[in-house]
């Protein structure tokens, strides 16, 4: 049987207080406008960003729980499969974020008789102004880390503002919003089409790749879409456009009146996966011991080695934090 990640991937029960009022409206600056020979579809590329900015920027605090799974190597000889577990929580004005994750990996040596896949991958990880927290699956010990801490490769913390606009959500996953919008800024469009009231088809050609993105200006101008095909020479020797490598499909639903993701799908050449978002809530007040060690989950935990003054400090768990429950 694959190992349960549901009991690790979780955050303990936190308390909402009342709605936070007079959430400022602040619209990111996205750099450049995009170079474009035709100067209205660049125009309107910029705004089709600046909108996006705008509405991302909306979402300021939040839990949200993602259940989905994964297959990978699809069609190869390790193909292999299983339940992917994600949960958020973040205050994004007091630049406080965390992320549990769980993933299935193949190892080697894999009995033949066992499941599709013979592990998890991930843990917790926590940055603030004051610290990073690290524990990895399966780890009895909890980091504490100077604040400009890189996150662990096994970790891959996920801007959920910029989902949508990730080609693959785990490998730029360290690219948060204003990173994606920028890169998004450089972009060349070629054509903007209103293919139905509100959403648009934006193609950019980029290096040997074409790029079409549905952005839904109805629906918080989430990309709703995303389709990705190479450069390559068909059986006469002609340039064409490959079947798409890249599909994602992402729908946005209101929470709390916030347009946020409630469902993804993202398709590759190896990959196929699909996640359901449960929202705790939007735009309310978070518990900060959320962001605090004796926030995680320790059970199986035996010490944490706090290095935030340059010199490792053990402290011994059962003395020192009480056990979560």
């Amino acid at each position: 049987m694959a190992p349960d990640s549901s009991s690790f991937c979780s955050i303990r029960p936190l308390s909402f207080g009342r709605d936070c009022t007079a959430l400022a409206l602040l619209i990111l600056a996205v750099g450049r406008t995009a170079y474009c020979a035709d100067e209205d579809v660049a125009t309107d590329y910029g705004n089709l960003l600046r909108g996006l900015s705008a509405q991302r920027d909306e979402i300021k605090t939040g839990i949200v729980s993602i259940r989905g799974f994964r297959t990978s190597n699809i069609g190869g000889e390790n193909e292999f499969a299983g339940p992917v577990n994600y949960e958020l929580c973040f205050d994004f004005p007091a630049r406080r974020f965390r992320f549990d994750r769980t993933a299935p990996i193949w190892k080697n040596g894999r009995d033949a008789e066992a499941d599709r896949f013979v592990a998890f991958q991930g843990g917790q990880f926590v940055r603030t102004p004051e610290h990073v927290l690290t524990r990895q699956l399966g780890s009895d010990r909890v980091s504490v880390l100077p604040p400009a801490s890189k996150a662990p490769i096994w970790c891959k913390p996920l801007d959920i503002r910029a989902l949508g606009l990730y080609l693959n959500y785990e490998t730029e996953a360290s690219s948060d919003l204003p990173a994606m919008l920028k890169i998004y800024a450089t972009i060349e469009p070629q054509s903007i089409k209103e293919v139905e009231a509100g959403v648009f088809e934006v193609t950019s050609l980029v290096g040997a790749s074409q790029r079409t993105m549905w952005i839904d200006s109805k629906r918080g101008f989430w990309p709703t879409k995303l389709i990705v095909r190479r450069r390559i020479k068909n059986q006469d020797g002609q340039l064409d456009w490959s079947t798409p490598s890249i599909e994602q499909v992402l729908e946005p639903r209101r929470f709390d009146g916030v347009w946020a993701p409630a469902s993804y799908r993202l398709k590759n050449q190896m990959t196929e996966e699909t996640l359901k978002f449960e929202w705790e809530g939007v735009n309310r007040e978070i518990d900060p011991g959320a962001f605090e060690v004796s926030g995680l989950d320790l059970r199986g935990a035996k010490s944490v080695v706090d290095s935030t003054d340059g010199e490792p400090v053990i402290i011994e768990i059962d003395s020192k934090l009480p056990p979560k429950k």
